[in-house]
């Protein structure tokens, strides 16, 4: 019974490997046979790509290559493009870029750049470049206004994004040779403060910027002038005296400080180091007005403006403490001198709106048209607009639709004003 079992299976494999086919004798066991090549791909003329955006354009009205920077990719390719893309690594940029090879293209401005475009720092200066030409940036210092918003809407969102969405970080990064101040910018950070030295380095900037001789000088300083300068997250969101005595105690632990001078009240309205401010416009002066003038060298000042003197070392203090405004520095410095504020270039901001000030405006002018009589009030019907903006009350009148006569009754309640000399002197 074993033997016809062992018999059958025999039979079986025999039967079975009769009906194998095997290769060829003109083909090796370990050959495959292949498939025939297909034809070569056919090469793109460059000519004959740009034949094609050129029709493209003229149907979507492309007046300037400019205008590719918003054309849609799967519009494109609706067209017929897909042949050409793919002999450009499948790129809808690269392949408009050598259609048009003369155009100095900005690849950022595409919706979409190439993958890895971004971590060229050639890149990445490029458009840096771009930026300041955008952004009217002349100087380095006027990098620290840049925001977020400035980066996303020229195109460099994808750019941002590599440096944690941080202006700071990405100005840092591009340009590593400028020492940029923390401070300065307009989100510096929490974490840059948490480094001592990076403290210390604020205060000895501020000390020069508001002119103080010694570290003394930092017990008149209002303690919210930090926040002008830069410095609020050294307080951690207080303005008290108290808070900037510790910050200056943490800054600098060898100076022996008075904590009781910091809390006296008076010293939080005295600007900070008055003396040296005084000395500081004395200096200026001489820089600024020419010595053969017969001008008192006070008075001289009412030519001068801001865009004067930013450009002279020191001046920072007149932003920082005055809100850049000059008059309402040179004012504060020196109060013993009789100011007539309208001969200032600009006037100390909120100066027309007292009532005093339009007074003593109007009895200078007076004095000036009528000299003596000045105080001859039927003499000031005379006043006409002009006179009133030739002798720098241009800001003044427009307070009051231009109308001298509701200057004067508004200057001058207590005296009678009679409409119809007013409208007689208009008249001639």
């Amino acid at each position: 019974m074993f033997a016809r079992k062992i018999f059958r299976h025999i039979l079986l494999y025999k039967r079975a490997s009769s009906n194998i086919s095997l290769p060829s004798a003109s083909h090796s066991s370990s050959e495959v046979p292949r498939k025939k090549p297909g034809k070569p791909a056919r090469a793109i003329d460059v000519s004959e790509m740009r034949v094609f955006f050129d029709t493209v354009g003229k149907d979507l009205k492309i007046d300037s290559p400019e205008d590719w920077y918003q054309v849609n990719r799967r519009y494109l390719l609706s067209r017929g493009a897909r042949t050409y893309f793919r002999r450009h690594e499948n790129s809808m940029i690269k392949c408009i870029m050598s259609a048009y090879p003369e155009h100095k293209w900005k690849t950022w401005k595409f919706n979409a750049v190439p993958k890895g475009f971004w971590d060229s720092a050639e890149h990445q200066r490029a458009f840096m470049d771009s930026l300041a030409t955008h952004l009217n940036i002349a100087k380095m210092d006027d990098w620290y206004k840049l925001t977020k918003k400035d980066i996303t809407d020229h195109g460099g969102r994808g750019l941002l994004d590599l440096f944690q969405s941080s202006p700071r970080r990405l100005l840092a990064h591009v340009f590593p040779a400028h020492d940029w101040k923390l401070w300065r910018f307009s989100n510096g950070g929490r974490s840059g403060w948490t480094d001592p030295s990076s403290r210390r380095a604020f205060f000895d900037w501020a000390q020069k910027e508001l002119q103080l001789q010694s570290l003394d000088g930092w017990y008149a300083v209002p303690a919210d002038l930090l926040r002008t300068l830069g410095g609020s997250r050294l307080l951690s969101g207080a303005k008290t005296r108290k808070a900037l005595a510790m910050a200056l105690s943490q800054a600098y632990p060898e100076h022996k400080w008075d904590l009781q001078r910091f809390l006296l009240r008076g010293d939080e309205t005295l600007p900070a180091d008055a003396l040296s401010q005084r000395a500081w416009f004395d200096s200026a002066a001489a820089q600024l007005f020419p010595t053969t003038s017969k001008a008192p060298l006070l008075d001289m000042w009412y030519s001068a403006t801001m865009a004067d003197v930013e450009r002279l070392p020191g001046s920072a203090f007149i932003t920082h403490m005055y809100q850049g405004q000059l008059s309402k520095a040179i004012v504060a410095c020196f109060p013993e001198h009789s100011w007539e504020e309208w001969k200032f270039q600009k006037v100390p901001g909120g100066f027309w709106r007292k009532a005093a000030n339009q007074r003593r405006f109007l009895l200078a002018l007076a004095k000036q048209k009528f000299g003596e009589n000045n105080r001859d009030m039927e003499r000031w019907y005379e006043f006409t607009q002009k006179d009133v903006q030739e002798f720098g009350g241009t800001r003044l009148i427009q307070m009051f639709d231009n109308s001298v006569a509701a200057l004067l009754r508004k200057s001058f309640p207590e005296h009678t004003w009679v409409d119809a000399k007013f409208k007689h002197r208009q008249n001639l």
